[in-house]
């Protein structure tokens, strides 16, 4: 009788750990696809101009200096030249999670005059990811280059 209450409390056991870990992997899938989510809009808004849009999912450094600097290009270039670039298609190459706070997403732009690879860095703040900044990238160069300059 002992024994079988032993194996009944082993299988208790096993399957209270077999649901945490289900648990666990099903919120680390969830929060990374947050963090592509908030890393492609950010990254597709800016590729179209659309600074303020792109503001909802940046740093507050992020706001206070690139997005500073691509209002005032914005500006800068006028709309004859932004209708000329726009529409811009921007595909996803790779999502890279560095750490619990910081990934990086490598992306593809192409726009009717321009076509080029950039990869964007993402924080988690206050448990939400946040688009950081956006790190050229040579069209040679490789994911790991970049991850060795983080």
């Amino acid at each position: 009788m002992k024994k079988i209450h032993a194996l009944i409390i082993i299988a208790l056991l096993i399957l209270c750990a077999l649901i945490v870990l289900l648990i666990l992997c099903t919120n680390g899938k969830r929060d990374e696809n947050r963090a592509k989510k908030v890393g492609y809009n950010y990254a597709f808004a800016m590729a179209n101009y659309q600074v303020d849009e792109a503001a909802q999912y940046a740093t507050p450094e992020t706001k206070n200096t690139t997005l500073v600097l691509a209002r005032n290009y914005t500006k800068a270039v006028g709309e004859e030249y932004i209708k000329s670039d726009t529409p811009a298609k921007l595909e996803t190459l790779d999502f890279t999670r560095l750490d619990d706070t910081t990934a990086i997403m490598n992306f593809h732009k192409t726009t009717p005059i321009k076509d080029l690879r950039f990869a964007l860095l993402l924080r988690k703040r206050d448990g939400h990811w946040l688009a950081h900044d956006t790190i050229p990238v040579n069209q040679e160069q490789e994911t790991e280059e970049i991850d060795d300059e983080l």
